[in-house]
């Protein structure tokens, strides 16, 4: 069953990965051809926009899983001590946690993929390169860049529809309550 499930996401990962990394080469191609330049230093800003909001996510996410599904998070924190997370109740609670844990993976995904990015800046102001070489991985990396907000933007959305899911759920069972309740308070009334 893990193993079944561990594949699925690997599956949508791979067919979503086929996009970006399409959507990578084309911005690349594009970036290339038009010498696109920018500043290393708004660059870096940038990246550390990018960074917060990935962190951000990942908290509220993490807390969401924490929150909803104590016993999927106990099961990672101690795979032995928790047989099973049962959401045999519901395909729909399987599917949300799936989702939850995805937009996690994206921005931990995205944070590491800033890692590496910082540190290959690190690493390049050691080595003498010729300038038309810097150019192309200067655009590469700003193509990589946009790719990676595109996969933050994705998983803000996600956050987003998630608390507007939510709330509508909220509501629902809110007014589901007041509804039984003005019924028996109509139906003592009456006797």
């Amino acid at each position: 069953m893990k193993i079944q499930a561990l594949f699925k996401v690997l599956r949508f990962m791979m067919s979503k990965g086929k996009f970006y990394l399409l959507a990578f080469l084309t911005l690349s191609t594009m970036f290339i051809m038009t010498d696109f330049q920018y500043s290393l230093v708004s660059l870096k800003e940038y990246l550390n926009v990018l960074l917060l909001i990935s962190t951000v996510i990942f908290t509220i996410m993490g807390l969401w899983i924490a929150i909803l599904y104590p016993s999927a998070l106990n099961r990672l924190a101690n795979p032995r001590k928790v047989e099973t997370a049962d959401f045999s109740e519901t395909g729909a609670d399987t599917k949300r946690l799936e989702s939850l844990v995805a937009t996690v993976m994206k921005s931990a995904i995205v944070v590491f993929f800033i890692m590496v990015i910082f540190l290959a800046g690190l690493t390049s102001q050691a080595i003498d390169l010729e300038d038309s070489t810097v150019s192309i991985i200067k655009q590469i990396t700003f193509s990589f860049v946009v790719m990676l907000s595109f996969v933050q933007s994705e998983a803000l959305f996600y956050v987003i529809k998630s608390n507007i899911l939510f709330l509508s759920d909220f509501h629902q069972k809110r007014s589901v309550i007041e509804d039984d309740k003005s019924f028996f308070e109509d139906a003592t009334n009456d006797d």
